[in-house]
Parts: C-alpha cells; sequence; structure tokens
C-alpha cells in the first residue's frame, strides 16, 4: 500500500488531500498541530494514522521522524502554514512574530522534509511537496501588509528549489505549489501536478491558480 504524510492534514486542503488519498486506498499519516474532529477521523477510514507534530518544535520533527523509521513514504505533502499579522503595518510588526513566521513557514517543513529524506528515497518515485500561499510570490503585487506570511511563503519556496538541487541524485522529485482558496478545488489542482505524466521538473515553483484554468 502507497504512503502519503500530509502536514496540516486536520484542516483546509490538507484535510481535502487526506481524504482523496483515503480514497485512493493509499495509507495516510497525518501529521498534525491539533487533532481531527470526531467527524472528520470518522470519514477517514482505517488507513488514516494521526500523528501529532509541532512545526513550532524541532523535538516534535525529530521524535515524529524517530516514529517512522524504516516507514517509506511516496508523497509528502507540507501544507500547514500560520499566518499572523495579516492586516499589520510594518511599524506594528514585531521581531517575534516575524521570526515565528519564519520558523514555523519556512524552516519547520524544511527540517521535516530533510529529516524524512531517507523515507522518501526508498520509494520508487518519491515526491515532496510544499504548498505555499500565493503570499510568497514575488512576481505579482497583493496589497500592503502580510510582512512574515510574505518574506516566509517567498523563502519557503526557493528553500524547495534549493532542495531540489541538493537532492538531485536520490531521486526526490521536489515541486513548490502556490495556491489559496476552496480546500477542495486546491487538492485537486495539487493531485493534478502530482499525477500529471508530464509532471513538471523539480525544482519548479508553479502558480496552480494559472495551472487550473484551461488554455
Amino acid at each position: 500500500m502507497p504512503t502519503v504524510l500530509i502536514t496540516g492534514a486536520n484542516a483546509g486542503a490538507g484535510l481535502s488531500l487526506a481524504r482523496t488519498y483515503a480514497r485512493r486506498g493509499w495509507a495516510v499519516l497525518a501529521a498534525n498541530p491539533r487533532p481531527f474532529t470526531a467527524a472528520d477521523f470518522a470519514t477517514l477510514g482505517p488507513d488514516v494514522s494521526e500523528l501529532r507534530y509541532d512545526p513550532g518544535s524541532d523535538s516534535s520533527a525529530r521524535d515524529l521522524a524517530l516514529r517512522l523509521t524504516g516507514r517509506t513514504i511516496d508523497h509528502a505533502i507540507f501544507t500547514h502554514v500560520l499566518r499572523e499579522e495579516t492586516a499589520t503595518p510594518i511599524d506594528h510588526v514585531t521581531g517575534a512574530v516575524f521570526e515565528r513566521a519564519m520558523m514555523k513557514n519556512t524552516f519547520a517543513p524544511l527540517s521535516l522534509a530533510a529529516l524524512l529524506a531517507p523515507n522518501l528515497a526508498s520509494a520508487a518515485k518519491p515526491v515532496a511537496v510544499a504548498l505555499i500561499d500565493p503570499a510568497g510570490r514575488t512576481g505579482r503585487f497583493h496589497g500592503p501588509a502580510q510582512y512574515g506570511l510574505r518574506a516566509s511563503q517567498a523563502a519557503l519556496a526557493q528553500m524547495w528549489r534549493t532542495l531540489a538541487v541538493e537532492w538531485r541524485d536520490s531521486g526526490i522529485h521536489c515541486l513548490a505549489l502556490h495556491g489559496a482558496g476552496d480546500p477542495d478545488a486546491l487538492a485537486a489542482a495539487v493531485l493534478r501536478e502530482i499525477d500529471a505524466p508530464d509532471r513538471r521538473s523539480s525544482g519548479d515553483i508553479v502558480d496552480l491558480d494559472l495551472a487550473a484554468t484551461p488554455a
């Protein structure tokens, strides 16, 4: 049975992805900062395992990786995003808030991906996906504020590209996907990219809004 690990699978696109993979017959490892609701957990099926994961804690990431030692992971999808100070002008953004956004939104997924590299490398066609808020697009202007969110998401896109270079010989395919909006539509767009027979090159940064629009 193929296995997918999804961070932030307790809400939004992460939850939609967990449901879709479960319907496909995959084993789903849900690495959640908060537990599923009882109603959500009941609908996910027996092949979904919930693992507690705090993206703000290095020890939590290490403990998660330790629990998964020797377990092959075919797809790893990082969906958790911390959104703070989204409407706060720069003169009111504190260093602590900015640092928290960078640590949870940039360092945490990169660090966990590195810890899970052996699990991914043991799969036949491994894929590591970072789902990135469109606020991190560097080529478009989306209005004021969101400084911590923008910086952390732009940095994550670049770090995922760097990871693709580092993992070039490992066989792990890295995709950075910009997207937001309806969770089910976003999850479907993510899966279109993963499932595409002519999948984008490892390290590509993809705008799902554009990718989902028919030519």
